[in-house]
């Protein structure tokens, strides 16, 4: 029976136990990453009484830290055991926020910061090798959907839990971040006991073929099809995923459009949508062409920007309900191409690259969180902000440009794999029939 036609949650069930684990594991690590999201600048400024400037120092070291580590750690994953490299990416990860508890003082704010980067630099990139280790490939891009799913209601839920436990006292603050130093305690651990002692490296086999390309960066990027999809994806991230946090409530707040408490509602309403999308939606998409998906997500993308365009010349009711359309769109488009992209790109390579692989693609979607926000600080003040929005809509066109390109590299078995699977399934049977006739 194909799975779009089954409960999406008895799709779950489907999955294979370790899976179904490691999942649980990571919603616990992201709520940990919920309860301290919104309070670094309150806690460095009103609780410790640090300059103002510290907070942003602090984000800004962390940023830079986990986009310059990142590439190294999937080195390192094709190099050395994911077993051992998994746990230790979580371990800094996590004494590097547990660490912000006892930040006192500007430089031991700042070296926690760079610390907690290192760390959250290989985070993206373990999680995605590791269910791509432990899933069956035809059941990918479902992992990779919960993943996302998953990770965003566990955020939100840790921010509620969060604001609910910052009292004010500097006890509840150090509380919230040690409770997210013991979330990714508790994946590592998880990492260790689940992850397969046969995801050990295996690939020195392949070093018996002398005229073969040493592994690489290069040679992963030489694929023509994952560099297209990864090019999609930093497309998505720089004109789209960044500017949900930057352009759209600075479009909105710039023409007094819609207040903060109604930005809130349409933060809420992303989180809501995303749920729904993943368990209504993408069971139904399972046998459309992932080339087609990736384009579909740019024009969705491009139409959400209409519709902020327009919430950002009215005010009041209309606007917040324009703008919650908007983002109820850009939603879904958010569940359609971070799971499709991430499935593809590692159909495409074998475990002698993989760790590479991800982290190139955590690294495209570091840099669009890095570009977009500088997009929005050169463009909002131009015509209060409508050129930006333009702008935003115009580049979401580019991505089914790049997806059409993306289509005519693919072989059919990753860009249509249900309708592979379902050819196999029917030439299986008619031999089957064809024996038991003869």
């Amino acid at each position: 029976m194909s799975s779009t036609k089954q409960n999406p949650l008895r799709v779950i069930g489907l999955l294979p136990r370790r899976a179904q684990a490691l999942l649980v594991a990571n919603a616990v690590n992201s709520f940990g990453a919920g309860l301290v999201m919104p309070f670094l600048l309150v806690y460095f400024g009103d609780i410790r009484g640090l300059d103002i400037r510290i907070g942003p120092a602090a984000i800004a070291v962390t940023g830079l830290c986990s986009f310059g580590s990142g590439l190294v750690w999937g080195h390192l994953l094709d190099k050395l055991s994911y077993r051992l490299v998994m746990p230790v990416v979580m371990i800094i990860a996590g004494v590097g926020t547990g660490l912000y508890a006892i930040a006192d003082r500007p430089w031991i704010a700042l070296a926690v910061s760079a610390l907690y980067g290192l760390g959250m630099g290989g985070v993206g990139t373990v999680t995605k090798t590791m269910f791509a280790t432990v899933v069956p490939k035809e059941q990918r891009t479902l992992t990779f959907g919960l993943e996302f799913t998953l990770f965003n209601a566990f955020v939100g839920l840790g921010v509620l839990v969060g604001g609910l436990v910052a009292s004010g006292s500097l006890r509840s603050y150090q509380l919230l971040y040690l409770g997210d130093g013991l979330s990714f305690v508790v994946t590592a651990v998880a990492f260790l006991v689940l992850l397969p002692k046969t995801a050990e490296k295996q690939h020195h086999k392949a070093k018996a073929d002398a005229d073969a390309p040493a592994p690489s960066y290069r040679s992963v990027l030489r694929i023509p099809a994952l560099a297209l999809a990864l090019f999609c994806m930093l497309l998505c991230a720089t004109v789209s995923l960044s500017q949900f946090q930057s352009a759209l409530p600075g479009y909105v707040t710039v023409n007094d459009a819609v207040t903060p408490r109604g930005i809130s509602v349409a933060f809420i309403a992303n989180v809501v949508v995303i749920v729904l999308a993943q368990f209504l939606l993408m069971p139904r998409l399972e046998g459309v062409r992932r080339s087609t998906l990736i384009s579909a997500s740019g024009v969705l993308s491009a139409a959400s920007w209409v519709c902020v365009f327009f919430a950002g010349l009215t005010s009041g009711t209309a606007a917040l309900v324009t703008l919650i359309a908007g983002v109820a769109i850009f939603s879904v488009a958010e569940v359609i191409v971070i799971p499709i992209v991430a499935t593809l790109i590692n159909g495409l390579v074998t475990d002698e690259v993989r760790g590479r692989t991800n982290a190139l693609f955590s690294f495209v979607i570091s840099g669009g969180m890095i570009l977009g926000p500088l997009l929005t600080t050169a463009l909002l003040e131009v015509e209060h902000g409508r050129a930006l929005i333009v702008v935003l809509a115009v580049g979401s066109l580019l991505v089914p440009l790049a997806g059409l390109k993306l289509r005519r590299s693919l072989p059919d078995e990753q860009d249509r794999p249900a309708a592979k699977a379902a050819t196999t399934a029917e030439a299986e049977s008619d031999g089957e029939l064809a024996a038991a006739t003869a």
